[in-house]
């Protein structure tokens, strides 16, 4: 099991695999939420309503360069701030 997989429980309800995720799978997986989405997804309240869009691989790759990007660039200004 991966941080981000989707499975379904029997009844129904989808189970979000985040940071305490087990390691091995009981139920069906039928998605995996990309890298970049998993802040977004764990800040959802218990209940909330997700949606889900399919993304190729190029995609959630190019998402993921450009979160961590923005990641470097705040750092950078933060540490900046720090020395003034």
């Amino acid at each position: 099991m991966t941080f981000g997989t989707v499975q379904v429980h029997p009844d129904g309800n989808p189970i979000m695999v985040m940071a305490d995720h087990q390691t091995t799978g009981s139920y069906s997986k039928i998605a995996q939420v990309i890298s970049a989405d998993l802040p977004l997804l764990a800040q959802t309240n218990l209940g909330g309503k997700v949606s889900f869009r399919l993304v190729s691989l190029r995609t959630a790759k190019q998402k993921h360069v450009q979160q961590q990007l923005a990641v470097h660039k705040l750092r950078r200004g933060m540490e900046q701030m720090a020395r003034s």
